[in-house]
């Protein structure tokens, strides 16, 4: 028996409406008007129809009922047809992406796809990508049926939708990174951009250079989260309190803050305390302090640490850390051992 069969048609007859092999789930029946198809797996069966039947209005339509993508493989003349291409985008949003460009222009079609779903807007037309209902209904969309892992909804918009109030606000509050595409005027807009960060606090990437710079904006992205000490101005990168409630969240980012800064005791320490390789960022003096060192060395379980370069050349440790430590050195004695051990 050969790999594909004819299928069993109905009144045992078969039809050639497809080119090439038969698929299954096809059969046929008919009726007043002749021969027509109930297509079963509508958008594989569609694909490999004939040129013929898919030109045809009844077989397309059976198609796209059934499953909105299938209407890539309708003829150019159907992707035009309004009545078709409604009933795609009813079954299926993302089949816009298959119209023809006079129907991505159709105010009604495209609504009704983003409606459906909110990410086709991408496949309409400029004007009605800047269309200010159609933005609102999916950008309300989006904010309850998006994911944290979807990119930014503004993505799919038009200039002046990306420098609306309303529709930017509505996106930065379901994710805050949408700030990347919101218009100049608005990535410097206080409310705006107090939102995203809020949200997310690494969007102080996009904020504009002001705004970088304004204590309460850093501050609150550095509490989201402290990897948004990177796009702080330099100004505040310098500020105890923004670089003390970063470093908490991960020692490394002790490389952000300002020479000075990383010349602080308690800020280092905190570093270190979090992640003992955060010392190589340390001025200097701090790497040579045995406080810091002794929290260092509580963490190397975990971590390899890298002694600084000026601790390299002395030989005799423990006779560094007994000059250090004084008489304390004795209860520094087994963790530095195991310190130097991972050199």
């Amino acid at each position: 028996m050969s790999e594909h069969r004819k299928p069993n048609c109905h009144r045992g007859r078969s039809h050639p409406i497809f080119d090439g092999e038969w698929i299954p789930l096809v059969r046929l029946y008919e009726n007043k008007r002749g021969p027509e198809t109930t297509i079963e797996s509508a958008s594989m069966n569609l694909e490999h129809a004939s040129k013929e039947l898919q030109n045809n209005y009844n077989i397309v339509m059976t198609a796209v009922t059934q499953d909105g993508c299938s209407l890539q493989y309708a003829s150019k003349e159907l992707q035009n047809n309004y009545d078709i291409v409604m009933e795609a985008v009813t079954q299926e949003g993302w089949s816009l992406c298959h119209a023809s460009e006079e129907l991505k222009n159709n105010c009604n079609i495209v609504m009704t796809a983003v409606n459906r779903n909110e990410w086709s807007l991408q496949f309409a037309s400029e004007e009605l990508k800047n269309n200010y209902v159609i933005g609102m209904i999916g950008t309300t969309r989006n904010k309850y049926y998006s994911s944290s892992d979807d990119e930014s909804y503004l993505h799919c918009m038009g200039k002046e939708l990306k420098n609306n109030y309303d529709i930017v606000m509505i996106a930065v509050e379901t994710h805050g990174y949408s700030l990347e595409d919101a218009s100049e005027k608005l990535q410097n807009n206080y409310v705006i951009v107090m939102v995203a960060v809020t949200r997310c606090g690494c969007s102080l990437e996009y904020a504009g250079k002001e705004l970088q710079n304004n204590y309460d904006i850093v501050m609150a992205a550095v509490t989201q989260d402290g990897y948004s000490l990177e796009y702080a101005s330099e100004e505040l990168r310098n500020n105890y309190n923004i670089v003390m409630s970063a470093v908490p969240d991960d020692g490394h980012l002790l490389q952000y803050a300002s020479e000075e800064l990383r010349n602080n005791y308690n800020i280092v320490m905190v570093a270190v305390i979090n992640d003992a390789r955060s010392l190589q960022y340390a001025s200097e003096e701090l790497q040579n302090d045995y406080k810091i060192l002794y929290k260092a060395t509580q963490n190397i379980h975990w971590s390899k640490l890298q002694l600084p370069k000026n601790l390299q050349k002395f030989k005799n440790y423990k006779g560094w850390l007994k000059g250090h430590c004084g008489n304390d050195h004795k209860l520094y004695f087994n963790d530095y051992d195991m310190f130097i051990s991972y050199q």
